[in-house]
């Protein structure tokens, strides 16, 4: 019976004395009929790891082809001499910068990895990984952010609406309070104007920023994958009755949101005039 691998296309030449004498004995062994070499296409071996950060899984976006800006687990091939562990610690140092202290093995599961017009076989080797990151929230300092009140032209509707005066603002700050605040358009079941709580919400949001706020994220997320903790200033949200707004700080909450950390933001309740 004739065997026709799928990379018998491809695989002509005998790599040892260059004759187009090759027979496919079967999908992974070939022999050359000119000199007798016996060449055997193994399974490869790789690694890939599920990253568990709070209540989120972690993907990672492929950068290069195959299959480009397609979600990815974080891994890749073993190389001679690696063990499966020792794999896995240098793909996540060289693809996400950071280091492991531990991976539990899941299970493994066949994968075909096209690549160059030649298919190989793979046996990729699951593992879990639980993210240690963290942040350190602070209380903020309202008088940096005058620009939030005064120039912010998306917020103003809302100070005017509720009567808001700038004064009024510094009298409550500090009887503010750090208020747990994971992903959601409610606080305290309350709606909060201007959070872009969901994905595709923040996905618009960031595509229409400008580059110098991408680029501080980029900075604040380096730091936080390269040293595994961060101290960041609490986003501050304000109420007014049964309405909230994001004051300021959307660009930390973001980042904790989209690493699965819960953030803590200064919540200041204002009186209804």
């Amino acid at each position: 019976m004739t065997i026709q691998p799928p990379n018998s296309e491809h695989i002509r030449l005998c790599p040892d004395c260059g004759a187009q004498l090759l027979t496919w004995r079967s999908t992974k062994e070939i022999a050359c009929d000119g000199c007798g070499l016996n060449l055997f296409l193994n399974v490869a071996a790789a690694v890939a790891v599920i990253i568990e950060c709070g209540e989120l899984l972690l993907f990672a976006v492929r950068k290069h082809d195959p299959y480009r800006d397609m979600l990815d687990l974080p891994g890749g091939f073993v190389d001679p001499e690696e063990s499966a562990e020792t794999a896995l610690s240098r793909e996540l140092q060289e693809e996400l910068g950071i280091d492991v202290a531990s991976a539990r093995y899941l299970f493994s599961s066949t994968n075909k990895y096209l690549y160059k017009n030649i298919l190989y076989d793979v046996l990729d080797l699951i593992f879990l990984v639980n993210s240690t990151l963290s942040i350190l929230w602070v209380k903020p300092d309202i008088c940096e952010e005058q620009w939030e009140f005064f120039k912010h032209p998306a917020k103003q509707e809302y100070y005017h609406r509720h009567n808001i005066g700038w004064e009024q603002v510094l009298s409550a700050f500090d009887r503010g309070h750090p208020e747990p605040y994971p992903r959601s358009s409610l606080i305290r079941g309350i709606p909060v104007s201007l959070s872009y709580a969901s994905y595709d919400d923040y996905a618009r949001y960031l595509a229409k920023a400008k580059r110098g706020y991408r680029i501080n994220y980029a900075k604040m997320e380096e730091v936080l994958q390269r040293t595994g903790t961060l101290t960041l200033k609490a986003p501050i949200i304000m109420r007014c009755g049964n309405e909230a707004l994001l004051f300021s700080g959307y660009r930390r909450l973001c980042l904790a949101w989209n690493y699965g950390i819960v953030p803590y933001v200064w919540l200041v309740t204002l009186p209804q005039l």
